[in-house]
């Protein structure tokens, strides 16, 4: 178990200590939108530390953002769309896992749609797989947690 969270030579560390710090990154400047665009990262021209550090572990960052998918800590990311257009929720760390990786996978034909070319203006989640997409939306508040809502 050791080896799975061990950080490749010369990186930066445990590798999960790294998805830790998108719990407490205090601000990602980022609002995901519900509005047709599906332009909204945390990989923005100017990516919080976290984001970068996990990043900067190139392909070992695969498999920890994998990991972390089911990962309901809440963030400072927030979601402003449908029921929750005035009052933005947070979203949560395997949300923001997903952002990262759809973004470091770009080309993946596992994970994308392929031959569609309107990926960028469809909204979040466009052109992912549907086996492979969850909203950020489809959580609520439960004390101090995030937990899956009934579907």
């Amino acid at each position: 178990m050791a080896a799975q969270n061990a950080a490749p030579s010369g990186s930066l560390g445990n590798t999960d200590a790294v998805i830790d710090e998108l719990a407490s990154t205090p601000d990602f400047g980022i609002v995901y939108i519900a509005d047709g665009a599906g332009d909204g990262t945390v990989l923005t021209e100017r990516p919080s530390e976290a984001v970068k550090k996990i990043v900067m572990l190139q392909d070992a960052a695969i498999p920890v953002l994998i990991r972390h998918l089911d990962d309901m800590r809440p963030t400072s990311a927030k979601y402003k769309g449908g029921a929750y257009w005035d009052d933005p929720i947070a979203v949560p760390v395997g949300y923001v896992c997903l952002d990262i990786l759809s973004q470091i996978v770009r080309d993946n034909k596992v994970l994308f749609v392929q031959g569609r070319r309107d990926c960028d203006f469809d909204g979040v989640g466009a052109c992912i797989q549907a086996p492979y997409y969850f909203d950020p939306f489809n959580y609520t508040k439960s004390g101090g947690s995030l937990v899956p809502s009934r579907f």
